[in-house]
């Protein structure tokens, strides 16, 4: 059992991260897709979306029933795939290094099978377009970098720590989620409600492992929809208002790295919080 606290980072070349990053992308879609294929499709894509476990360093789908109730995940430690119980006990696993999807795929429709449900047509349907990475066409998953992914692994558990004791201050309703599309951890925070999830108001807080364009890992702030935060107060935490594609706040990893080590969670949570209150007003107004 990894520990809950806070885990202090570790300053390593980012084309590493993006390495890690690319493949685990690659492999959480197997993953993603039992939520997808038994709890159906949403407009959201909701069904398909991962959970930070933390004492496991792994990523869980939601709980699917069959003749027991199971969810499958995926491991940031020995990247391995589990189902596992309600009481977490492993039913099956399967080593992902080495493997391919369509193997993956085979084992979690022959295991799943196994547990009363028809899984014939379990399949990498994505609602979404991911960039071609060579796993997605067939390559073999060959990441072999544990100090990668235990630093990745990092990013996800520390974001988690911090949005969910906002959470609990903030009474936050709103659950904390990985979404297998742009592989971030977020939670999103509506404002108002329109009755359809595309013209709600809401202000999301996550961080992203670096994205298409830039390998950087970032924390951010985002509202929908826009708002001119180049009008706005000076943002008084670590991180800096933004207005591109998408607007809100942004503070990337290695702002917050150059902070102390036992000042980092705090500094995280400032920006986070600071930028959150800071929103509300010109989207509410």
């Amino acid at each position: 059992m990894l520990s809950l606290d806070w885990r202090p980072f570790h300053q390593i070349d980012v084309s590493r991260i993006a390495n890690a990053r690319a493949q685990l992308h690659v492999a959480i879609q197997n993953v993603s897709a039992v939520g997808r294929r038994f709890l159906g499709d949403s407009k959201s894509d909701r069904n398909a979306t991962l959970f930070w476990i933390p004492g496991l360093s792994r990523m869980a789908g939601h709980w699917v029933e069959g003749n027991i109730k199971f969810r499958s995940s995926i491991s940031l430690e020995d990247f391995n795939i589990y189902l596992v119980d309600e009481r977490v006990n492993t039913i099956s696993s399967f080593e992902v290094r080495g493997s391919n999807h369509r193997k993956i795929m085979l084992w979690l429709e022959e295991q799943i099978g196994k547990l009363g449900l028809s899984a014939g047509e379990l399949a990498i349907k994505l609602p979404y377009q991911l960039k071609e990475y060579p796993q997605l066409n067939g390559a073999p998953f060959d990441l072999d970098d544990d100090e990668a992914m235990e630093e990745l692994g990092k990013y996800y558990h520390n974001s988690f720590l911090v949005l969910r004791e906002l959470k609990k201050k903030l009474e936050w309703k709103q659950e904390i989620q990985i979404w297998p599309h742009h592989f971030d951890i977020a939670i999103s925070i509506i404002l108002k409600d329109s009755g359809d999830p595309e013209t709600d108001t809401l202000i999301t807080l996550g961080m992203m492992p670096g994205d298409d364009s830039n390998d950087e890992p970032y924390f951010y702030v985002s509202t929908w929809p826009h708002v001119h935060t180049s009008k706005m107060k000076p943002l008084h935490a670590p991180g800096k208002w933004i207005e591109e594609d998408w607007t809100g706040a942004i503070l990337k990893l290695d702002e917050l790295e150059a902070f102390k080590t036992e000042d980092q969670q705090g500094q995280l949570s400032n920006f986070y919080e600071t930028a959150f209150l800071s929103l509300i007003q010109p989207l509410t107004k």
